[in-house]
């Protein structure tokens, strides 16, 4: 694809949006908050430490119990994070472990509570949901064996960036740095973004991002999915000022699905922060180190690339390293 340039608007702000193998845009510093309401799946409330071993013994719920799950971990990952609850409730509660517990690959855990319907998700330590059951019907002993999510791409980055397309030089560069895709920006307020070129459906994304500790308080970080071949798509970015947003690209155009809202209740880390977007069926959902802080619908695009991005503020150079990207099916 050559590279152009055009000009757009933005909530009344003119826009900048290059497209080449990777693209920049010029998307000024709204500050309107637009509140989200997405109440159609429980969404987690609260992650805890995920860093410990397995302690083994059994987490109660209530103590006059009629029913339990035995929850067998045979997935490639450790589990962190367990949440159980009816399906009348809008959210999925706290987790259930103690903390700072894992539930290792090959372990048990055995959950007891009263007899009844239940809803059920499990999470690595990155967040990543890894098996969900809904409606399940939980009197006696239920098992719950959690596997592997169906992948559709995995990138540690220790082979090279080969098949992702690169920005053009003029607005960031992107390079292997310490075993991780470090992207990169120079100019202000100009977004570059990689691309990786495999068309997919519904999707989950989970990404760790490290941060440049002069790019905070000056620069924005996020993800792209459903990426069409000029450039549209839905774009999630995070600000350094713990500020987030959901936009749509289409026909040269950037609108805002989700303006800048906060996301002071997601445990922002300036040194490094977990991602997760959701593009499932019209549904876009972003996360934040276990906590959704934006959910809203759209139904423009359902297939396309996917993509990591940063955009840069300040008048200094600012950088970002992207880490374990999973691509999984919902």
């Amino acid at each position: 694809m050559r590279t152009r340039e055009v000009v757009f608007r933005l909530a009344g702000m003119l826009v900048l949006f290059c497209l080449a193998t990777a693209a920049c845009i010029r998307i000024g510093d709204p500050i309107q908050e637009m509140p989200s309401d997405f109440t159609q799946q429980p969404i987690s409330t609260q992650v805890l430490n995920p860093m410990a071993a397995l302690t083994g013994t059994p987490v109660v719920l209530d103590t006059s119990t009629s029913g339990e799950i035995q929850l067998t971990n045979n997935s490639d990952w450790h589990i962190c994070y367990v949440y159980i609850a009816p399906p009348s409730q809008d959210t999925w509660g706290h987790d259930l472990l103690e903390k700072n517990e894992e539930i290792a690959l090959g372990a048990s855990r055995t959950i007891s509570f009263q007899a009844g319907i239940y809803d059920m998700r499990a999470e690595n330590c990155d967040y990543m949901v890894l098996n969900e059951q809904y409606n399940v019907d939980v009197n006696g002993t239920y098992s719950w064996d959690v596997q592997n999510p169906t992948s559709i791409y995995f990138d540690d980055f220790t082979q090279g960036i080969t098949n992702w397309q690169a920005p053009v030089n003029s607005v960031g560069k992107a390079a292997i740095v310490d075993e991780a895709l470090e992207l990169s920006a120079s100019q202000k307020e100009l977004l570059a973004f990689e691309r990786f070129p495999q068309p997919v459906q519904d999707s989950i994304m989970v990404v760790e991002v490290h941060q440049d500790q002069a790019a905070i308080g000056s620069s924005a970080f996020g993800m792209m999915c459903w990426v069409q071949s000029n450039g549209d798509g839905y774009l999630f970015l995070l600000r350094s000022d713990q500020k987030a947003g959901i936009f749509k690209v289409k026909s040269q155009e950037m609108i805002p699905l989700a303006d800048w809202q906060s996301t002071t209740d997601a445990s922002y880390d300036p040194a490094l922060n977990i991602l997760q977007t959701t593009c499932n069926q019209g549904k876009l959902a972003l996360r934040m180190n276990g906590l959704t802080v934006i959910n809203v619908e759209d139904s423009e695009f359902s297939q396309g690339d996917f993509g990591l991005a940063v955009v840069n503020y300040g008048d200094g150079a600012i950088s970002y390293k992207f880490d374990n990207l999973a691509v999984i099916n919902p």
